[in-house]
């Protein structure tokens, strides 16, 4: 079985998110890139976009095995 850089199998991981974080999601994604390819700082996330980061940040960690304790 193929396994990644930390030596785990390599295997699809599958996240559940509400639509409203789904959304919050894309935007912050499409904005990040539009930025980047711009050449310019990106903007300060709002308070709702933060929070809807961070909870998908803590489930993605888990997920990959770690603690969801997110620094």
């Amino acid at each position: 079985m193929k396994q990644d850089a930390d030596g785990r199998p390599d295997v699809p991981i599958t996240l559940e998110v509400d639509r409203e974080t789904a959304k919050v999601l894309l935007a912050v994604l499409i904005d990040l890139g539009e930025w980047q390819a711009a050449g310019v700082p990106s903007e300060p996330l709002a308070a709702h976009e933060c929070n809807a980061l961070g909870a998908f940040m803590k489930k993605l960690d888990v997920a990959l095995g770690g603690s969801g304790r997110i620094s």
